[in-house]
């Protein structure tokens, strides 16, 4: 089976926001976490990434379960937990970059993200030089890419 990187934040999504609704748990606000990966997390489009991924799936189950009289209130409930989804997946995301790479890794990741190249790719640019090209091949053959 081929999956994108769309159809893995959509399944990452689903299974996220079905363990955050089954079983009760303590929020981690994302204030609590490394200002690093804070940083490096939104250098790198991740929110809008998960923001995107779970409109989609709200799209994909009204196309599957058309909000009726009687869902309106479970349909409701779910849009208005969208924030609180999508700021747990954050705090989340957090923790897992923290205990799985170190602050210079972090700094490394976040640099790539907030240079010429790495904005261009977040803006689904396609027209990179040949060293912004190299750059980017460099950093997605690298440990950290």
């Amino acid at each position: 089976m081929n999956f994108t990187k769309s159809s893995f934040l959509y399944l990452l999504l689903c299974c996220i926001l079905i363990a955050s609704c089954a079983t009760p748990k303590e929020i981690s606000p994302v204030q609590d976490t490394d200002d690093a990966v804070t940083t490096y997390l939104k250098s790198s489009g991740i929110p809008q990434q998960f923001q995107f991924a779970f409109e989609e799936m709200l799209k994909k189950l009204e196309d599957q379960y058309p909000k009726t009289k009687t869902n309106q209130v479970k349909w409701s409930e779910m849009e208005a937990k969208k924030e609180e989804a999508l700021t747990d997946i954050f705090a989340d995301l957090a923790s897992v970059y923290t205990q799985h790479f170190t602050e210079d890794e972090i700094t490394a990741m976040t640099n790539f993200y907030l240079s010429e190249t790495g904005q261009k790719i977040l803006a689904n640019n396609s027209d990179l030089d040949p060293d912004q090209q190299k750059m980017l091949d460099d950093f997605y053959l690298s440990d950290l890419g």
